[in-house]
């Protein structure tokens, strides 16, 4: 039976490259019904359906995936995948993609951390315009709901102040009894727009001082950092950008030109969660 499926996955893999998804998917699935046991199948079928659009089917198979094998990093990075293109499941997607990152450092593949912190900061940006999506529906909303709390006060303090006055005409226009005049509520909704509208004029000259600290970004690729490391020289890399760095290259810093190992390296705690904080409020920031 084992023979059988990884036959099978052999002829998904030939599919897959000649980009027959569709095809690869059946590969897979003939895999999995002669050994439903082995995680890869999944993951192997998942790719095809993410590169479908088959995003709810990709999710079912890293699941799947995940709970034969949770250490799996590409069922965590696909599924990270999968939950991004839903917007309720973007906290999850965020943290599938911390769990793959994690998981690829610990299994040395060096080669896919990069393209899974890519993912992992998109994930990050499209969590932070949700939010600010959000933001901007809310404000939208107030300047009108504040335009009728002025309408509505006004019309009670009318209402009021006919009912404490007699019905006379002479009356109503007394110095004594002069009704609630309507510039005052004009006045008022002037006001309030024209904050809304020097609050509008402040984001926009905000937005166009936009800017990332130097210190956010790598030494090598100069992106946004996700997971900062201090090397033994005192200087921080991007983990992913210093590990390819000393998988391609050769074991040392290449600033300060010392010799340097894998074991070397030490978290940045204090600077990832300054760049996470940041991150919070400047999604943008992912595509400086």
């Amino acid at each position: 039976m084992t023979q059988l499926a990884e036959l099978r996955k052999q002829e998904g893999n030939q599919f897959f490259q000649d980009q027959l998804y569709e095809k690869a998917i059946q590969a897979y699935t003939s895999a999995i019904i002669h050994d439903n046991g082995n995680a890869v199948y999944y993951t192997n079928r998942a790719l095809c359906r993410l590169k479908l659009y088959e995003y709810t089917k990709a999710r079912q198979d890293c699941e799947r995936a995940i709970e034969l094998n949770p250490k799996a990093v590409k069922a965590w990075y696909f599924l990270g995948q999968a939950l991004l293109e839903d917007d309720e499941s973007i906290e999850r997607a965020v943290v599938c993609l911390e769990k793959a990152h994690q998981l690829a450092i610990e299994t040395k593949m060096i080669s896919f951390v990069k393209s899974i912190d890519k993912t992992y900061l998109q994930a990050r940006k499209k969590k932070w315009e949700r939010a600010e999506q959000r933001r901007r529906e809310r404000e939208n909303s107030l300047l009108p709901f504040l335009k009728q709390l002025i309408v509505r006060e006004r019309d009670s303090r009318l209402q009021s102040h006919v009912a404490d006055t007699t019905s006379s005409a002479e009356e109503l226009v007394s110095p004594r009894g002069r009704a609630p005049s309507t510039q005052s509520r004009d006045e008022r909704i002037a006001q309030v727009e024209r904050l809304f509208k020097d609050l509008d004029v402040l984001r926009k000259q905000q937005e166009e001082r936009r800017f990332v600290p130097d210190c956010f970004l790598g030494k090598i690729h100069f992106e946004v950092m996700t997971d900062p490391v201090v090397t033994p020289a005192g200087i921080t890399y991007d983990r992913s950008e210093i590990l390819e760095h000393l998988d391609r290259i050769g074991g040392y810093d290449p600033v300060s030109h010392t010799p340097l190992d894998e074991a070397d390296l030490v978290p940045n705690r204090a600077l990832k969660e300054a760049i996470d904080e940041y991150l919070n409020g400047q999604g943008w920031a992912v595509d400086y």
